[in-house]
């Protein structure tokens, strides 16, 4: 209901300014890690590891008002382990963090006012690697197009998720990738992150999940991914709630589309400008925009952190 969405709303900006801040003190870290062609990423001589950080954004969060606990357990991981889709690091043998590499981080909060699952995927330089290689950068910029265009769709009433499954698998398709998992899953308002009956999968994967129309209230995630088994992983994920839209030919049927409620900028060492159309790059930049106008207020009292998130949210 409105009051639900209402909710969320607010415990989104204040989860993403838990993020950023946390995302601000990381980048920080990277100069006394290792590198990952070093020893220590053979041994783990690593002030941090994938357990270690996912402890240090449940901190973050902590200090937000409202806060009850994570929403799920956090999937912190580095380079290989990023590959494997529901990756938990265990506190004995999580990898050592290491630079050269890229880190997909997929993590949540539960606030007494909404529940939070957002993931972000960014690049670790390191002296002897500064950029991703040209391959990462277009998979995560294919993986970007697929988010993109399914939180742009617009679609009639009574449609169900698989009708929409594949506007976030397209970019991937046109070049042999897939995505391995469903890409949407409903999620309540303080209460499970994972929440039937609404979902975008396709239709021999969806199930009950699939099962109901997706109707203005609903929540869903819109996580499109790709993952290079022994390598890395890459996904973007958001969470949405589904609106009306007004359209321009009177038609009889209602029409709804998408509203982020997830305002953390996307990693720009990712991104390939050239590859998205004009379209989509204007979704950037005022994904950008709307994340500094709404979370911004939230970390001026991290003056570290409000310098992050300034210069990630310039445009492309």
């Amino acid at each position: 209901n409105d009051q639900e969405v209402a909710g969320m709303k607010a415990a989104h900006i204040r989860d993403g300014a838990a993020v950023v801040k946390f995302l601000s003190w990381f980048e920080q870290q990277y100069g006394s890690l290792p590198t990952v062609d070093s020893n220590a990423d053979k041994h783990g001589e690593s002030k941090l590891n994938e357990f270690l950080v996912a402890e240090k954004l449940e901190e973050f969060r902590s200090k937000q008002d409202k806060f009850v606990g994570l929403s799920f357990d956090t999937i912190s991981s580095i380079g290989p382990n990023g590959a494997i889709i529901h990756y938990k690091p265990d506190e004995t043998t999580s990898s050592p963090v290491v630079t050269g590499q890229v880190y997909l981080l997929d993590s949540g909060g539960q606030y007494l006012d909404g529940t939070t699952d957002i993931t972000r995927t960014f690049y670790i330089p390191s002296p002897e690697r500064p950029k991703p290689t040209d391959f990462q950068v277009e998979m995560n910029t294919r993986v970007l197009q697929c988010h993109i265009d399914l939180a742009l769709s617009v679609f009639p009433a009574q449609t169900f998720g698989p009708a929409l499954d594949c506007f976030a698998r397209r970019y991937l398709w046109e070049v042999g990738a897939e995505v391995p998992h469903g890409i949407g899953h409903g999620v309540a308002a303080h209460g499970p992150v994972h929440e039937g009956p609404c979902g975008i999968a396709k239709m021999n994967r969806g199930g009950a999940i699939c099962s109901t129309a997706i109707v203005p209230g609903m929540i869903l995630s819109n996580e499109p991914g790709f993952y290079e088994n022994g390598s890395f992983g890459i996904r973007i994920e958001n969470l949405v709630v589904v609106v009306p839209k007004q359209v321009s030919y009177k038609s009889p049927t209602p029409f709804y589309t998408f509203e982020n409620l997830t305002f953390v900028p996307l990693d720009r060492q990712l991104i390939k400008k050239e590859m998205l159309s004009s379209v989509q790059l204007d979704y950037v930049n005022a994904y950008f925009t709307e994340c500094f106008d709404k979370v911004g207020p939230l970390v001026k009292d991290d003056p570290a952190a409000y310098a992050w998130l300034e210069r990630n949210t310039q445009p492309l």
